[in-house]
């Protein structure tokens, strides 16, 4: 009995030394990569290495609306179906889209009973 009190008394230890072990290797590695980033040729050298992760933290640029839509005549409609599991996004960027294009005639049609 008294045997197996202190081998799991050895491993409560045993794990709170490997949780401090790997909370200060990841704390060396941090300081080192911050220590590392201050220096401007190990900045710039990452940025040309990383260029997809660079340009994916960048904002992309702002599409500008044109100045005047063009004037359709007739004005053609556009109706979108929508049910419960349509996601609002993709409803708010079709209409974003057809204003933009001009469009003024522009509806939702929804059956609150289709799944």
């Amino acid at each position: 009995m008294e045997l197996t009190g202190r081998i799991q008394a050895w491993g409560d230890t045993n794990s709170r030394n490997r949780l401090a072990g790997v909370a200060i290797t990841v704390l060396f590695h941090v300081v080192a990569v911050v220590a590392l980033l201050q220096y401007e040729p190990v900045r710039s050298a990452f940025t040309d290495a990383m260029p997809i992760m660079v340009s994916l933290i960048t904002p992309q640029p702002i599409v500008e609306k044109p100045a005047e839509p063009p004037k359709l005549d007739p004005q053609p409609e556009l109706h979108l179906r929508a049910n419960k599991t349509t996601q609002y996004q993709a409803l708010a960027e079709v209409m974003a889209a057809a204003g933009n294009a001009g469009l003024t005639r522009v509806g939702v049609v929804s059956d609150p009973n289709v799944h």
